[in-house]
């Protein structure tokens, strides 16, 4: 394998189990604070959250950290279009993208120092 393959099977790999271990976090997260609490597991908020983090990801592994900037100013003029402005939903939001740009700095980090495929 070549260095660059590793690096991607790295990635994907880490990217992949933050999401295993973050999926009930961010379940009970909306089970609790969410605007549709106590819906599925899996939903379309789910699955636009893994590519949010996916992209976040691949933009600082290319040395892109304005990556935040501009995921930030989206996050912002999609809530700005909601019409509900209740407490409950501004700390959902609120905690659900610190969560989500966490977990995406662990696996930076993870990624970046704790190889799990090896030559």
């Amino acid at each position: 394998m070549t260095a660059e393959a590793i690096f991607v099977a790295n990635t994907l790999a880490w990217f992949a189990m933050a999401e295993v271990v973050g999926l009930p976090v961010f379940y009970a997260l909306r089970f609790w604070l969410g605007p549709h609490a106590g819906r599925y597991i899996f939903s379309i908020e789910t699955f636009k959250g893994a590519i949010e983090r996916l992209v976040v990801l691949v933009g600082l592994l290319s040395g892109f950290p304005q990556i935040l900037i501009a995921f930030g100013a989206l996050k912002i003029a999609n809530r700005l279009a909601d019409e509900d402005n209740n407490d409950r939903a501004k700390n959902y939001f609120l905690i659900g993208n610190l969560m989500s740009i966490l977990v995406v700095i662990l696996v930076f980090h993870a990624v970046q120092t704790l190889p799990i495929v090896r030559i």
